[in-house]
């Protein structure tokens, strides 16, 4: 897709709708600014306690979509990290990839299930947790996600920790500030308002076929989010970090 479009100059931008939300671009802000200091790394939370969808369904079946909670969740963490950070380049992946709750699939509990109902003579062959650290030419990154855990509290925030401030972005949601002044530690819970980033988005690609301004989810920038996914995959399967 990346080739063609190099080929035809034809607009293709990905749905990468947080780089359109404006907590995410209020953080990019103020990590450019210097306000964190030195962004030395960033870690990601995206984990669920039974929230596996469409058991047994193409959710849950690799030859159609590919993978899972890395891909379905895992690929909006990445790519706000990687817009707030400036895009660094990625050095090296490791990782590992675990579906461990659903493949018993008749015996899997929960409470609710989007895309179901599960299909128990379907398949269960995807990631339901994945954890990987990622090295960049600028800060570290680590991620845990998961669509089910034996572990009823979830947790769905990223971390942006400098040297001078760290922030605490509550994914789809607002943040919070952390630092120190005088000897005294510092709390702030920044209030704004805001507009709905999947409007934004479609603004976005309107303004961006009638000018042919370079949008930040053009896919020269966001395939290289896919590139990480795909390191973490193999890395997980081959058992050893990966070069990129």
């Amino acid at each position: 897709m990346q080739k063609v479009q190099h080929e035809t100059g034809k607009v293709l931008n990905i749905g990468v709708v947080n780089r359109f939300n404006k907590s995410v671009n209020m953080i990019k802000n103020l990590i450019e600014s210097g306000e964190l200091g030195e962004l030395y790394h960033i870690y990601a939370s995206f984990r669920a306690h039974r929230s596996i969808p469409g058991l047994g369904g193409a959710f849950t079946t690799k030859s159609i979509a590919g993978g899972g909670v890395l891909i379905d969740w895992g690929v909006h963490y990445l790519d706000i990290v990687m817009y707030c950070a400036g895009d660094p380049r990625p050095l090296t992946v490791s990782g590992q990839a675990y579906s461990k709750l659903g493949r018993d699939l008749p015996n899997y509990a929960y409470l609710n299930m989007w895309a179901g109902p599960p299909n128990y003579a379907g398949t269960y062959d995807v990631d339901d947790f994945v954890t990987a650290m990622i090295r960049t030419e600028g800060p570290g990154i680590t991620i845990n996600g998961a669509w089910a855990q034996n572990i009823g509290t979830p947790e769905t925030y990223i971390d942006f920790l400098g040297d001078k401030a760290g922030i605490r972005l509550q994914y789809g949601g607002d943040f919070t500030i952390y630092g120190a002044k005088d000897g005294a530690l510092l709390e702030t819970k920044p209030k704004y308002s805001s507009s709905d980033h999947f409007e934004n988005e479609i603004n976005g690609f309107l303004e961006c076929i009638q000018t042919g301004v370079k949008l930040p989810s053009h896919i020269d920038t966001v395939i290289v989010t896919s590139k990480m996914i795909q390191a973490i995959y193999d890395s997980s399967e081959q058992r050893r970090e990966i070069e990129l």
